[in-house]
């Protein structure tokens, strides 16, 4: 999901906004570039800025639950597990990804005022 942003934000602003907003989230950063919020053991969400807009996907928290999905998917051919995954697995991943894209876009839109006359 894509958010279209009306200011320029670092990646430490970002992090810190979503921490006072979300303190039961831990945030970690996988590299300088994307940062993962995560609710649960399996629920979590990432976020990059590029120019313009920042991109919240659903994802699993750390790179070794990631990697193991692959190879799950490999071993046991797509069909299966992604159904699995689709069942029990991104529900969670979802909702954090919205809360997060809903938070970010009301923080770093501008709103445009008009004047009355």
């Amino acid at each position: 999901m894509q958010v279209k942003i009306t200011q320029q934000v670092t990646m430490a602003q970002v992090k810190a906004d979503i921490a006072q907003k979300f303190p039961q989230y831990t945030l970690s950063m996988r590299n300088p570039k994307i940062l993962v919020v995560k609710k649960e053991g399996t629920s979590a969400t990432m976020l990059s800025i590029q120019k313009g807009k920042i991109t919240v996907i659903e994802t699993f928290p750390t790179m070794g639950g990631q990697m193991l999905f692959i190879m799950i998917m490999i071993l046991l051919g797509i069909l299966i597990p992604y159904i699995v995954y689709m069942i029990a697995f991104q529900p969670g991943q979802k909702a954090v990804t919205k809360e997060v894209a809903a938070f970010v876009g009301s923080q770093y839109v501008q709103k445009k005022v008009v004047a009355k006359k």
